[in-house]
């Protein structure tokens, strides 16, 4: 049809009939052609497609095979309509643009839009612009106000939403019941705060994360690929700073006292900062960082690990080891035990009143001493520590009165001090234990594997040993079961 030859009511007829055709005709056709069809037909005539109430009133219907023969009848339009009928007419030949799975041919690059990004700055762009980092509705466990405008830009595309679920499955979502809920993906993190009722994400404005370490929602070290950062509260001098009671910013931590660590990041490359720290440890008031050049510490109730100086230290300083001895790993326990671990050798120290350190004697320690024997696991109690050792159970300190009564550990009684680990001999070979209050539980180990009594509302049955010191059966809720620890494996 010629355009000069065209009435505009021919043209509106044509717009109308394309739209109503194209919501039967394209249903099952990704890209919203109606809706393109609907804004040029207002952008055109500048009001919106009529109802089929007045279609039917003033329009005859027009009887066409296909929309796309009704769209190759109409002129030519104004140039911002016409803009949205070509996208249906190219959506409708050559199919719509993809936002994934795009194959490109030699030479062809991806177009410059939104949702061509790399997947961790388009994350960082929806959480800045207010979208929840978890799409399911947590209303009913999530205790901050929800977050605006909630999920609604993850369903724009299918490249945003894959976006979203992979930031789930690779980031960090972590709500803590009195500190703000914390989310990081591709080494991007941010805060959730509130304000007049309006919850928020802001940006933790440092360089790219590698890895973030974290107690209970209120102290933070993150490292970097451009250093290492202490972020929270300063509660005990944790960070590594003075104590206040305001959370304080993202900042740099210098290791003033500790010149072989400055020298150890010194050499490390650039952008390769965070290779300097092996694991972060958090401990009651204390937080230990390994490093490559050794350990460091921070906070007060130190006194059993900073070689006599008992003091409360405001910034990291070093934790007297033997020379040669860079710990790779470390256990702290909230008693004070701590195990650090290099290779095949072992150092302990921690409170040791009761000979609960298994070292043969009581004498106080201001350090660490080498372990006399192989720890697994260790299950701390107040006066007395249960090791797990090459898969026996070893026990040292003061024996409470329930293992006294059990017969688990023969030739003592209430109240001595087994100074040196002595294995409890159980009536079948244990495969996982818990100990509370004085109290030892275990599970038997059978032939195919732990045995446990699971009842339909699946709480576990453990073998255990009552008041009267003998072995009983008792009931733990499922959840529980995670506080059994294993004797054998890995």
């Amino acid at each position: 049809m010629d355009g000069a030859d065209s009435s505009p009511t021919d043209v509106k007829a044509l717009l109308i009939a394309a739209f109503r055709l194209s919501i039967v005709e394209t249903s099952s056709i990704p890209g919203d052609i109606p809706s393109l069809i609907r804004h040029a037909y207002s952008r055109q005539f500048g009001e919106t497609v009529p109802s089929d109430r007045d279609l039917e009133i003033s329009y005859s219907p027009i009887h066409a095979a296909t929309i796309s023969e009704v769209l190759a009848d109409i002129p030519p339009l104004a140039p911002s309509a016409q803009v949205l009928l070509d996208r249906a007419r190219s959506i409708l030949t050559d199919g719509p643009p993809l936002s994934m799975n795009v194959e490109l041919e030699d030479g062809e690059e991806l177009p410059i839009a939104l949702h061509t990004l790399l997947q961790g700055t388009l994350w960082a762009v929806f959480i800045e612009a207010g979208a929840s980092p978890v799409v399911e509705d947590d209303t009913a466990t999530n205790t901050h106000p929800k977050v605006e405008p909630d999920i609604c830009l993850w369903f724009l595309c299918k490249k945003f939403f894959f976006t979203n679920q992979t930031a789930c499955l690779d980031g960090q979502v972590e709500t803590f019941p009195d500190a703000p809920s914390y989310t990081q993906y591709s080494g991007r993190a941010f805060l959730r705060q509130s304000f007049n009722g309006v919850s928020f994400f802001h940006r933790i404005r440092i360089p790219p994360i590698v890895e973030y370490f974290c107690t209970d929602g209120l102290v933070r070290i993150l490292s970097t690929a451009h250093g290492i950062y202490s972020h929270g509260h300063t509660i005990s001098g944790r960070l590594g700073g003075l104590e206040s009671l305001r959370p304080r910013n993202p900042a740099r931590v210098a290791f003033s006292q500790c010149p072989a660590v400055i020298q150890c990041e010194a050499r490390l490359p650039p952008w390769k900062k965070h290779l300097l720290v092996k694991q972060v440890v958090f401990s009651d008031n204390r937080t230990f960082i390994l490093t490559r050049a050794g350990m460091l510490m921070a906070g007060n109730n130190g006194k059993w690990h900073d070689g006599g100086n008992v003091r409360d230290v405001d910034y990291f300083s070093p934790v007297p080891l033997p020379d040669g001895f860079v710990p790779d790993h470390a256990y702290f326990d909230d008693t004070g035990l701590a195990i650090v671990t290099s290779g095949s050798n072992q150092m302990i120290s921690g409170p040791n009143r009761d000979g609960q350190l298994g070292l043969g004697h009581c004498d106080q320690m201001t350090g660490f001493v080498k372990l006399p024997f192989l720890v697994d696991r260790v299950i701390c109690c107040p006066d007395f520590n249960i090791f797990i050792s090459l898969g026996q159970v070893l026990f040292a300190g003061r024996v409470s009165e329930l293992i006294a009564q059990s017969g688990l550990l023969p030739g003592h009684s209430k109240n001595d001090l087994c100074l040196t680990p002595a294995p409890l001999t159980f009536p079948a070979p244990p495969a996982m234990i818990w100990c509370r209050h004085g109290r030892l539980y275990w599970v038997e180990e059978g032939e195919a594997g732990p045995t446990h009594l699971q009842t339909a509302a699946g709480d576990w049955l453990a073998v255990g040993v009552g008041p009267d010191g003998a072995a009983v059966a008792v009931g733990h809720g499922a959840g529980s079961c995670a506080e059994f620890t294993s004797v054998s494996g890995p």
